[in-house]
């Protein structure tokens, strides 16, 4: 629970009274009819993803800013942050703030210049039938969602953003084959991570 020494001390939760009481004073108040309060602010900029004033630093920018600028999903960000294409830190709420200067912001051009699916409009086809999603590969393969991410971003699994922009892999029997085989090969994972790579979806030996 926040104490009131925290709430009054802490300068984000400081704006948010601030921005509450002048909402409060234009007779605003939030969508059940109460009056607005550091609670209520925090919860629109959440909704919106709009960073509190004075958090970010110069060259900084939201992931949803970054998004937007680029013109893709909110999940490429956060991968391109998780595998250290992106340099980003945490805010008082852990909200990711990136560094996205000139030279970062080409860097994400070309990435998504080489890999013209980034940018590519998603579409509101439901997945196929040999269609999964990262977090499904994941488990399947017994690997991280984040090692599925890297190979998307590095061009290893084709996707395409499906409806609400999620993506979506099309996880055939060859490509099935080719990621397993990438953890056999990969020194950095575990005996036990390859030793499943080597079982089929049933279990039984490939």
């Amino acid at each position: 629970m926040l104490t009131r020494e925290f709430v009054l001390t802490d300068p984000a939760n400081r704006m948010a009274l601030t921005l509450a009481s002048k909402l409060t004073t234009a007779g605003l108040v939030t969508g059940a009819g109460r009056p607005f309060d550091a609670a209520a602010v925090g919860a629109v900029r959440r909704s919106y993803g709009i960073a509190s004033p004075g958090l970010l630093a110069p060259g900084e920018a939201t992931v949803s800013d970054v998004a937007s600028r680029l013109a893709v999903a909110h999940s490429t960000v956060i991968a391109w942050i998780q595998t250290g294409l992106l340099t980003a830190r945490r805010d008082p709420t852990n909200r990711y703030l990136i560094a996205f200067g000139a030279q970062a912001e080409a860097a994400c051009r070309a990435r998504i210049a080489a890999f013209p699916w980034l940018h590519a409009q998603a579409t509101t086809d439901p997945p196929g039938p040999d269609e999964r999603t990262p977090s499904q590969i994941a488990e399947q393969l017994g690997i991280s969602r984040d090692a599925v991410y890297n190979w998307i971003q590095r061009g290893y699994l084709p996707a395409r953003h499906g409806p609400g922009r999620h993506l979506y892999v099309p996880f055939t029997p060859q490509v099935q084959t080719a990621c397993r085989q990438r953890i056999i090969d990969s020194p950095q994972l575990p005996a036990a991570t390859k030793t499943q790579a080597l079982q089929s979806p049933t279990g039984a030996a490939l």
